[in-house]
């Protein structure tokens, strides 16, 4: 395989890991943890490109963790933790929006308490009723 990272060589991978029992796949783990340098670089490529396919398959969407998809991809490369995933970030990004709107509404309130509708403090607001009351001639 060459070091390009193309859905070709990802399917190939991807191809491979499905043929493989427990026993490779824990042996290939532990390969991956003892490589070094360029045996590293060449094996986290080789790795990116069937994880890309990976994730498309109907194991990864059901959550299926027996496969071989998975020990590579989400627990040894750890492309699977769950700040990783979009749902997180959908959310993050709704509370803090909620948060923002709510000091928004807060400082408004805070800034505006006591006081009417034109700007005015509710004690001019009393006494110009007060007043109005005096200008009324029957």
């Amino acid at each position: 395989m060459d070091i390009r990272n193309d859905e070709n060589d990802g399917l190939e991978v991807l191809g491979e890991w499905k043929k493989m029992s427990k026993a490779k796949i824990a042996e290939a783990v532990k390969i991956y943890k003892g490589s070094k340098g360029i045996e590293r670089t060449l094996a986290d490529k080789k790795y990116s490109a069937g994880c890309q396919q990976y994730f498309e398959t109907d194991d990864y969407s059901n959550g299926n963790t027996e496969t071989a998809g998975y020990k590579f991809c989400c627990e040894m490369l750890d492309y699977c933790k769950w700040y990783n995933q979009t749902w997180f970030v959908v959310t993050m990004g709704m509370v803090i929006l909620i948060i923002m709107i709510s000091c928004i509404i807060g400082s408004c309130c805070c800034l505006c308490g006591g006081r009417g509708r034109g700007g005015k403090d509710s004690k001019e607001i009393e006494s110009s009723e007060e007043n109005d009351d005096y200008l009324i001639c029957e």
